[in-house]
């Protein structure tokens, strides 16, 4: 299935010809690390 993936409400192969590889989302979105939380000692 084409235009399937829509980034800021674009569809990305419309747009760009992208398509995402069969099981490639895990790749597309990281996450920030994680921060340390402030301690008390």
């Amino acid at each position: 299935m084409k235009a399937a993936c829509y980034i800021d409400g674009i569809d990305i192969y419309q747009k760009f010809g992208v398509v995402i590889s069969w099981g490639g989302y895990g790749e597309l979105l990281t996450f920030p690390p994680l921060k340390t939380p402030p301690a008390n000692d």
